[in-house]
């Protein structure tokens, strides 16, 4: 597959067939955004390795129809960056986690009404640089793992834990493994916290987790992080996840040796029991952008790795998948 090829797929895991419906592509090409969803518009912002890490693009999911709104992430954020960003959207309010190498990490907010996006709004307590990950509740946020480059840790188990309700932080229960680019995601209704693959390092030697630990998050302080019952298929970093119901669908990732998966594991959060989904992404993807809206996964962009990854292997496409 060349690095030019845009493409936009619609998958209905209820019938296994593939569609491609006439919706356009993304303007730009690119991968690691952060997106959101208000009313009729899906919010695209910022992107890792393009001239685009600052803007905002707007998809109207009625009409079909992206829109270009310029830059509005400021010049003082790591989120224009875009390290690895992780976010969640809690009503209409957008977090958005940065970081950079040897410098602090801090969380950010987009307003989705006001259009409004305030850098820096609150600094981390404990040092991570970056491919932390970030999950929210209602009212907490929570950020677990991540890399402590000056302090030679890849990958970290630490949670930090932000009350949205008075704005104060704790630390929670580590993990049982250090994750760093992972997926992580809170199911609504189990109230439990997954962490999902990752990358880590055990003397010198790197491995990719296929491994899945969850916490439940009802009185998280007094709890311990549990694994699933089964790993997924494979280890897995630069993965994404979305819930529908009970069920968690992780999108594509990294094998750590440059190839890039279209596997679609199924996370039951009520079983804790690990499937492959029979109907797989059209091809190989990694640091794709999903959201869900009612029954139907959208996800942008993304990067491969097979053939061997260079800057333009950045793409330009939208994925649609129909629960």
């Amino acid at each position: 597959m060349s690095a030019t090829t845009f493409l936009l797929i619609l998958i209905n895991l209820i019938h296994g067939q593939w569609i491609s419906p006439p919706v356009p592509t993304l303007p730009f090409s690119d991968n690691t955004m952060c997106t959101a969803h208000y009313k009729d518009i899906i919010f695209i912002i910022g992107g890792h390795d393009n001239n685009n890490k600052r803007q905002l693009t707007e998809y109207n999911i009625t009409n079909n129809s992206f829109s270009s709104k310029g830059n509005i992430i400021p010049s003082n954020s790591f989120g224009a960056f875009g390290t690895s960003q992780y976010w969640t959207q809690i009503d209409n309010i957008l977090y958005i986690l940065t970081g950079w190498y040897n410098q602090d990490t801090y969380l950010e907010r987009f307003d989705l009404i006001s259009k409004n996006y305030t850098s820096r709004w609150m600094t981390v307590p404990i040092y991570r640089e970056s491919r932390s990950c970030l999950a929210s509740t209602n009212d907490h946020l929570f950020i677990i793992g991540g890399l402590d480059y000056v302090g030679g840790i890849p990958g970290l188990k630490t949670m930090d834990i932000l009350d949205l309700r008075n704005n104060s932080w704790s630390i929670g229960p580590e993990m049982n493994e250090g994750r760093r680019a992972f997926a992580c995601i809170v199911s609504p209704i189990n109230n439990k916290l997954y962490a999902i693959g990752g990358h880590t390092v055990h003397e010198s030697t790197a491995f990719y987790l296929s491994t899945v630990e969850y916490i439940s998050t009802t009185n998280i302080h007094q709890n311990s992080w549990q694994y699933t019952i089964n790993n997924m298929s494979l280890g897995l970093w630069l993965l994404r996840s979305v819930i529908y119901g009970t069920k968690i669908y992780t999108i594509g990732g990294n094998d750590g040796n440059d190839n890039a998966q279209n596997v679609v594991h199924i996370i039951d959060t009520n079983t804790d029991i690990i499937s492959i989904s029979p109907n797989s992404l059209a091809f190989g993807i990694y640091s794709t952008t999903p959201i869900i809206i009612d029954n139907t996964i959208y996800s942008f962009g993304g990067a491969i790795a097979n053939p061997p990854f260079t800057t333009s292997d950045r793409f330009q496409y939208t994925i649609m998948l129909s629960t």
